[in-house]
């Protein structure tokens, strides 16, 4: 009778290790966070492999939309739309995941679901500056208003929540287009 309730206190001990490990769970940060720096240097393998670990030591929604990343950096469209979904699914607060899931629409070419998608977050989320970023840069580079002036107010105020040299950079570009137009 011992060697059963041993057996089953191993058991239902198992059945959560990852959730409740906070060795586990630094870990993956830190290899979540090296993933990241590993996609900035354009390293994907080393990316995948951190994001790999980060997520089988702890499931968490950065790990898979790091993953989600790295498959659209392949063109892998299908399994890049399953993780930045699982993501979100995984954490609702997450939605990270959501931004990226647009932008593989807007490379996929799936404009209207792109376009969509990224109207719902910004109502949601006018304080995401990568999201204003993103969202700005997809309606200049596929509907070329003749008044830009929307997409460069929303972009100045992306720079004033973070200013991040890609938002300077498409600001520039606003300011090139509005020059020559």
């Amino acid at each position: 009778m011992k060697s059963l309730i041993l057996l089953f206190l191993i058991c239902v001990g198992c059945s959560h290790p990852l959730v409740l490990n906070p060795v586990r769970l630094k870990e993956s940060k830190r290899l979540n966070l090296q993933g990241l720096l590993a996609l900035r240097s354009k390293n994907l393998k080393e990316a995948q492999a951190n994001f790999q670990l980060a997520y089988q030591l702890a499931p968490n929604p950065e790990s898979l939309d790091g993953l989600g990343i790295c498959a659209l950096s392949q063109q892998n469209y299908p399994e890049a739309q399953r993780l930045f979904i699982k993501s979100y699914q995984t954490s609702q607060n997450y939605y990270n995941s959501l931004i990226n899931l647009a932008f593989l629409y807007e490379k996929a070419g799936q404009l209207d679901l792109a376009d969509r998608l990224y109207r719902s977050l910004i109502d949601k989320y006018p304080e995401n500056f990568k999201l204003q970023n993103n969202f700005s840069a997809f309606q200049f580079d596929y509907y070329r208003p003749s008044e830009v002036s929307d997409l460069e107010f929303r972009l100045l105020q992306a720079k004033s929540l973070n200013p991040d040299p890609l938002i300077i950079r498409n600001l520039t570009m606003i300011k090139g287009y509005r020059e020559r137009n």
